[in-house]
């Protein structure tokens, strides 16, 4: 781990012990996005444990993080495998020089709170009284190991190509592997194999792409 992330160790926990059981609280140590929880506390919500990856929206801050001057993200819709809802926020964490070195990460599972809100929904829509419909433009979800993030990610970008995806043309590879880039995809070693046997493409025909996209 990174020294100077030593100092938010206690932090982690001070934290967790104030906001409860239904908020987990992660520190990352980006320098190693495939094993970068170093703390974790209340890591039932996700299922994640030390050693487990950043996530698709986490490399996605990262990326946004290190072109912009940005201090946080607060207030993002998380979503765990056994689809439990949360409440996210992120701190970027950099060091004396300016270096991103870190993310801590809060998310509270509410959960029960959006099965109540469903209930009422029902019942407004019975009523006709309406209701403001949810935005979820930075959505995370808590992805377990490099193949779940890309297929997370791939999501995301399938929809606006209605052709199977066995058979997409080259511009359309080039496409998606731009937008899986802008999305931090490749920050996760062994993204690109990941990547390629999705797109039906060649480990060395994604490099190609991104060399070029790094040139432009």
């Amino acid at each position: 781990m990174n020294p100077y992330l030593n100092r938010y160790v206690s932090l982690v926990d001070f934290l967790a012990d104030t906001f409860g059981k239904n908020t987990e609280v992660i520190l990352h140590d980006v320098s190693d996005c495939n094993n970068s929880v170093v703390a974790i506390r209340n890591g039932h919500i996700s299922g994640r444990k030390k050693g487990s990856p950043l996530t698709d929206l986490g490399l996605k801050i990262l990326k946004e993080a290190s072109e912009t001057n940005t201090d946080y993200m607060a207030g993002y819709t998380g979503y765990a495998k056994d689809g439990n809802v949360t409440k996210s926020s992120t701190w970027i964490i950099r060091d004396d020089t300016g270096e991103i070195v870190g993310l801590l990460c809060i998310n509270s599972d509410y959960t029960e709170l959006c099965t109540m809100q469903e209930a009422l929904k029902s019942f407004a829509d019975k009523m006709e009284i309406p209701i403001a419909p949810r935005s979820e433009n930075n959505v995370e979800y808590f992805n377990m190991n490099v193949s779940d993030l890309v297929d997370n990610n791939l999501k995301k970008v399938w929809q606006a190509y209605g052709t199977e995806h066995g058979k997409l043309t080259q511009k359309e590879k080039v496409e998606i592997v731009s937008k899986l880039n802008e999305m931090g995809t490749f920050y996760m070693k062994g993204s690109v194999s990941c990547v390629a046997e999705r797109i039906g493409s060649s480990i060395p025909t994604v490099y190609r792409y991104l060399n070029s996209m790094k040139k432009k």
